[in-house]
């Protein structure tokens, strides 16, 4: 009997092995990541690079394969990247020796060291490596500092650039050639930059003003005079000329006891005269406007003000602040 359940037990356990084994067994469904690598090897098998290394780059930001690093590394490599491919087959090298994968190791280190032979390498010596807020860069590439920094970068003209803050920058170009090393070295840094000193500080000047509707005012009436002095003008030298035409004119005469007209004549002198009356009254508004506009404009109430210069990075201002 006790060996009778000993059978039904270990057949149990058996029978769960099983089942665990067949859902081991049981693929796994593809993942995002698995999509877009898909469609990655697409891309680069119809020569569509560029797309390629997108669908390799998003893959790999959802699952860092090294499988996924290295056709990333490759498809730059296609496009010409020659540093950014180097960097990724070194990175998926060391990756698959961590992992004990040999074959890959050997084949990412390869494809490293070929990719080495077209690169420029930079070797840059620090005589104040210590200094703090060293920043290094090497054809636009940030490294990290240190006594010797070495980087690989394409070939060609290659800029160097250390910075501290505070400190006056250096900058130089060198010439690089494929497989060749170029050295920097990077002098100590200058005495720190003086801060400019801050400006002095802005007191406002308090001035006072006339009111500006009252000089709006003014302005009116005075525009108004003016308008008026000059219809008053024109309206007298036409009444005057008017009335010279009539009285030299076949109407009018001189006689023993004065100027003769008939009819006609009377009503041309009087029609003259009618223009001079209105040119005069029209003066005598204007002169009165005039009035007018000078007593608004001496009689407006003060206002005060604060002017306040004011600066920017493109303007230079006053500011003004009061009551209107």
């Amino acid at each position: 009997m006790r060996d009778r359940r000993r059978v039904i037990r270990v057949g149990t356990l058996l029978a769960c092995v099983l089942v665990a084994a067949q859902a081991g067994a049981e693929p796994r469904p593809p993942t995002e990541a698995d999509r877009l690598f898909e469609e990655g090897r697409a891309l680069a098998k119809r020569g569509d690079h560029a797309g390629a290394c997108a669908k390799f780059e998003k893959s790999f930001e959802l699952d860092s394969g090294i499988g996924t690093e290295l056709n990333l590394a490759d498809c730059h490599e296609k496009l010409g990247h020659l540093r950014l491919a180097w960097r990724l087959f070194l990175a998926a090298a060391d990756e698959s020796q961590r992992s004990d994968d040999a074959k890959r190791t050997a084949f990412a280190r390869g494809r490293a060291d070929a990719l080495a032979a077209k690169l420029a390498e930079v070797v840059v010596s620090i005589a104040t490596p210590t200094v703090s807020g060293l920043a290094i860069t090497i054809s636009g590439h940030p490294i990290e500092p240190g006594p010797v920094v070495r980087d690989r970068t394409e070939p060609g003209e290659i800029e160097v650039v250390a910075t501290v803050p505070g400190r006056p920058p250096f900058r130089t170009t060198v010439h690089g050639e494929a497989g060749a090393t170029v050295e920097v070295s990077v002098p100590p840094f200058g005495p720190a930059i003086a801060e400019p000193p801050p400006p002095p500080p802005v007191v406002p000047r308090e001035i006072t003003q006339r009111r500006k509707s009252r000089v709006r005012l003014a302005l009116g009436l005075g525009l108004g005079a003016g308008g008026l002095a000059v219809a008053s003008t024109v309206l007298v030298l036409i009444g005057r000329d008017d009335y010279r035409d009539a009285v030299g004119g076949a109407h009018c005469a001189q006689g023993p006891m004065g100027l003769a007209c008939d009819p006609t004549g009377q009503a041309a002198i009087d029609t003259a005269q009618r223009k001079a009356d209105i040119g005069t009254v029209l003066a005598v508004g204007s002169g009165l406007l005039l009035v007018g506009a000078a007593a608004a404009y001496f009689t407006a109430p003060r206002d005060r003000v604060l002017l306040a210069p004011t600066a920017g990075a493109d303007r230079v201002g006053i500011a003004v602040h009061g009551a209107f």
